[in-house]
């Protein structure tokens, strides 16, 4: 160990230089210490300021966003109702200038009630080219019941006379049957009224035209 003693072996002025270079350098790095501290502490600042500024534009997006999806949703909602209203309106034009037919199982209905009775209709119509046909339906499936059908009259100027009537003291067999299957829509008075006489008496039977569909 004795290369360690004169290492250290040098004289009082070399020792007082190198503790004033120790002393020096000491005090350097404690400036650059402060220095980058400082400079560290700036960094950091602006590091938080541009995280806090992209948060912010983060959340005004996302709000900007919501909002935008309250606007869609909005006008998807208008858009939805329009187009139902459309949808409705188009479906009333459609059944206003659609015939009127008896479906099948309105003519098994009457089929199936008016079976195995013993009745006599007296059936009157609109002059119309719709409530003719519509007329022929209803008197095929009254005769395959069994129902006996008399012709009645054609009324030219049935305007006021719509949907299926049944006379008011006809049958309760008959008006079950009908008003069961969908088919008749009112009961006009009896017939002895000469205001809406059609001259057939009880069960008697007046088509008039489609009703409007509005």
């Amino acid at each position: 160990m004795g290369w360690v003693a004169e290492f250290f072996d040098f004289s009082l002025e070399t020792a007082n230089r190198l503790y004033s270079w120790g002393w020096g350098l000491s005090v350097c790095g404690a400036m650059v210490t402060m220095i980058g501290v400082g400079i560290l502490w700036l960094g950091t600042r602006v590091r938080d300021h541009d995280f806090e500024k992209n948060i912010a534009q983060l959340h005004a997006s996302a709000a900007e966003s919501e909002r935008q999806s309250a606007e869609l949703k909005q006008q998807n909602l208008k858009l939805a109702t329009t187009l139902e209203r459309e949808r409705t309106a188009r479906a009333k034009i459609e059944a206003g200038l659609a015939s009127r037919h008896v479906r099948s199982e309105q003519r098994e209905a009457v089929i199936a009630m008016l079976r195995g009775t013993s009745l006599t209709v007296t059936l009157s119509k609109v002059d119309d080219a719709e409530t003719a046909a519509y007329a022929r339906e209803i008197t095929s499936a009254l005769t395959a019941a069994g129902v006996t059908i008399k012709e009645g009259s054609t009324i030219i100027s049935g305007g006021n006379f719509t949907g299926v009537l049944i006379e008011q003291n006809a049958d309760p067999k008959l008006e079950n049957a009908l008003f069961g299957a969908g088919l008749a829509t009112g009961v006009m008075p009896s017939a002895a009224d000469p205001m809406l006489s059609t001259g057939e008496g009880l069960n008697a039977i007046l088509i008039g035209r489609k009703p409007n569909a509005f």
